[in-house]
């Protein structure tokens, strides 16, 4: 929920970038909305435990199938290290990814200091003595669905499907498009003159990353430190610039959200029992209405 500091900043905002025709919702609007608002999506993508345990057991079959298929071709499995369990879907992306332009996704949904990338380790490279018989071992025991299974709880399609309708319906929001209107401002007001769009905002990032580290890596450093300040700043200024875009539609989302999870009950507790299996239950799989949405 914001705190009070973001409301003078959305007041600060309004007078900066000529936003006073925009009315923002109370508070206590944007609060109530809130808790509606994260209990749809929690239901429909997880709650963050859910996601990291999911994501652990996703992980564990992963690498257990490859390590008992480099074991039959006669190889030692050089497991890499476990990735960082914070490593999730964004949290609240309405069906769209990072990198598109949306006025409601990827850091308007989150705290800048939640949104910022996380890296996952290097895998160690195989001994130059394996020869090109483990490289083709591993080539195959690396791919396939019991190395890679689907992230998809099938039981969490329709509330998903709900949640992405309702998302295409408030932005198309006349109120909503017109605060969106005055984001690029915004962002240069911030110091961004050049972004203008999420997309843009999500490449400056990383090319600000390739710019300090061309080598790559996530090994603490004064670069990887620089790097992250500067998508740290960036996010803020993002956060900062949605604050009423944000307002108007998480409002106008709980306002469709709330009436379906009233009238849907059994279809939100099969979603969360999804979740709740830790990516190990016999029906997870994918559905291709599903995938599409979430491409």
């Amino acid at each position: 929920m914001h705190t009070n500091s973001a409301w003078v900043s959305a007041a600060v905002l309004v007078l900066v970038t000529g936003c006073a025709s925009v009315t923002s919702p109370s508070a206590s609007r944007v609060a109530d909305a809130e808790d509606v608002v994260y209990r749809a999506y929690d239901a429909a993508y997880g709650s963050l435990e859910q996601r990291q345990a999911f994501a652990r057991g996703l992980w564990d079959r992963s690498q257990d199938a490859a390590q008992a298929c480099m074991a039959r071709k006669g190889f030692e499995y050089l497991r890499p290290p476990d990735p960082d369990p914070g490593l999730r879907p964004t949290r609240l992306t309405g069906g769209t990814g990072s990198n598109e332009v949306h006025p409601v996704s990827a850091a308007g949904w989150r705290l800048a200091e939640e949104w910022v990338a996380m890296h996952p380790p290097e895998e160690p490279a195989p001994s130059a003595a394996a020869g090109d018989d483990y490289t083709d071992a591993l080539s195959v025991c690396s791919s396939g669905p019991d190395f890679s299974p689907p992230w998809d709880v099938p039981a969490s399609e329709p509330l998903q499907v709900a949640i992405s309708d309702a998302v295409a319906e408030v932005v198309a929001l006349p109120a909503v498009r017109d605060a969106w209107s005055r984001y690029p401002a915004c962002m240069s007001d911030h110091g961004y003159p050049t972004i203008t769009t999420s997309k843009e905002l999500y490449l400056a990032i990383q090319k600000e990353f390739s710019r300090l580290m061309p080598l790559g890596g996530s090994s603490p450093s004064p670069e990887l430190d620089q790097a992250r300040k500067y998508e740290l700043a960036a996010a803020q200024a993002d956060a900062d610039c949605r604050t009423t875009t944000y307002e108007l539609a998480i409002v106008a989302l709980a306002a469709r959200l709330g009436p379906w999870l009233e009238e849907h009950p059994d279809l939100v507790a099969q979603s969360i029992a999804g979740w709740d299996c830790a990516g190990d239950c016999p029906a997870v799989g994918t559905t291709g209405r599903h995938q599409r949405r979430r491409r």
